[in-house]
């Protein structure tokens, strides 16, 4: 992986979100498979059916494979974590991850999942947002997002952070083609030290 990537396999920062509450975000590892299944049994049944468009009460091996083929380049992922007051790694709270879509390589796929206990205090805007950054550094240009039309308070987000947005309804389903280099300027958490691992 390239070495000047500051969203690489040792991308280690702490931000804080609205509340106050203490995060801390790094690099997805395969190591994190537990804590992606632990993270999923505490969602709401609606928050699970907005991110996979549907009732589910588990993630499959398939849904958890993504942590095998993280090679940095086409897929990345960051999780965050709740910082401990000794400042140790807590429980995850949240996870994006951004896919390349390989037959339009500026293209990337993003998924972003926010535990419910965390949710409307920044963290899916904290995601997003190192997500866009991530994605800029491997010459990734759009982002193209599936989101359930009922799911406003996303397309809001996506809305307001990025100029450049274009909308297709494709009945429940709403695609979202994002242009990263419309990100606006909009500061959502306070970032403590950014640091590399």
């Amino acid at each position: 992986m390239n070495n000047s990537f500051r969203f690489d396999e040792s991308y280690l920062e702490e931000v804080q979100l609205k509340d106050g509450t203490a995060i801390l975000l790094r690099a997805l590892r395969p190591s994190d498979r537990q804590a992606l299944i632990d993270g999923f049994q505490r969602l709401s049944d609606r928050s699970v059916y907005l991110r996979f468009f549907s009732p589910k009460h588990q993630l499959s091996d398939e849904d958890l494979s993504f942590l095998k083929e993280l090679d940095g380049s086409n897929s990345y992922g960051i999780v965050a974590l709740r910082q401990l007051a000794d400042g140790r790694e807590g429980e995850g709270v949240g996870v994006a991850r951004l896919v390349r879509v390989i037959s339009e390589p500026v293209i990337a796929e993003p998924a972003v999942t926010v535990s419910d206990e965390v949710q409307g205090y920044g963290l899916g805007r904290i995601l997003c947002d190192r997500l866009a950054e991530a994605a800029l550094e491997r010459g990734i240009l759009w982002f193209r997002c599936y989101v359930l039309s009922e799911n406003q308070r996303v397309l809001d987000m996506l809305r307001s952070e990025f100029s450049e947005t274009h909308l297709c309804s494709q009945g429940e389903i709403v695609v979202a083609e994002i242009s990263l280099l419309s990100k606006n300027d909009v500061c959502v958490g306070e970032s403590n030290q950014p640091s590399r691992g």
